[in-house]
This record gives structure tokens, C-alpha cells and sequence, in this order.
């Protein structure tokens, strides 16, 4: 049911954009820790936390790109 797709796509970009949102605010932290004199660890440690959130992001956008797909191939087809 294609109504039932374009929900699926709309609750997915909105979690795609709070994903995205909140891996500005760990990059934010992390500068703000690096000019800050945080220990090279503590820097470290957040930058790995936004390297796992970049993952996530670029695995929900894959399936974002991949429901979109599906859906114009049903409306096409």
C-alpha cells in the first residue's frame, strides 16, 4: 500500500534528520572539548560516538534511498 510506504519514508527522514541533528551537536562537543583542553581520550571518545552515528546515518539514508525506490517502481510500474 503505497500510503502506508510514504508513512514509512516520512517517520524515517524525520529520524534521518534527528540522527543528523545530533551528529552536529557530538561534533559540536567535540570541538568544543579539543579547544577546551580535553584530554586526547575524552576527544577520542566522542569522535568514535559520531563515527557509529555517521554509520547509522548513512545505513538509514541507504534505506530511505531504497523505500523511495520501491515506491516509484510501484507508482511507475
Amino acid at each position: 500500500d503505497i500510503a502506508n510506504i510514504d508513512q514509512n519514508i516520512s517517520l524515517m527522514r524525520k529520524d534521518l534528520n534527528n540522527m543528523k541533528t545530533r551528529v552536529t551537536e557530538y561534533q559540536q562537543v567535540a570541538k568544543l572539548e579539543r579547544d577546551g583542553g580535553a584530554s586526547p581520550a575524552e576527544v577520542q571518545k566522542v569522535e568514535a560516538e559520531i563515527a557509529k552515528m555517521n554509520t547509522k546515518v548513512a545505513s538509514l539514508q541507504q534505506e530511505v534511498d531504497g523505500l523511495y525506490n520501491q515506491r516509484s517502481a510501484i507508482t511507475l510500474g
